[in-house]
C-alpha cells in the first residue's frame, strides 16, 4: 500500500510561504541557515545553506516586497500572541 499522505517542500523564499504552523511537522534542523544580503539597489538576496552549500535556490525580492512581507508577519505574530492569551 502507498501512503496517502505526501510531504510537500515549499517553493520560494521562506517569507513568502503562507502555509499554517503545525506542531506535527518539524522545524528546519539548526544547521540551515538563512542568509540576507541587500545590494544598492535595494534588492534582497535571500539565500538558505548548509555550512557554505547553497540548500535551496537563491531568491530575490525588492525593498517594497520584503516590507509587505515582515508587516504580515508581524501582524500574524500578534495575533497569534493575542489569541494565546485569551
Amino acid at each position: 500500500n502507498r501512503p496517502s499522505f505526501r510531504l510537500r517542500d515549499r517553493y520560494g523564499d521562506p517569507f513568502s510561504n503562507y502555509t499554517t504552523v503545525s506542531p506535527l511537522f518539524l522545524k528546519n534542523p539548526k544547521s540551515i541557515g538563512l542568509e540576507l544580503q541587500i545590494d544598492t539597489g535595494m534588492n534582497y538576496t535571500i539565500s538558505e545553506k548548509i555550512g557554505r552549500l547553497n540548500y535551496r535556490p537563491v531568491s530575490t525580492m525588492s525593498f517594497e516586497e520584503f516590507n509587505l512581507q515582515q508587516d504580515r508577519l508581524a501582524q500574524k505574530t500578534y495575533w497569534q500572541s493575542r489569541s494565546r492569551a485569551l
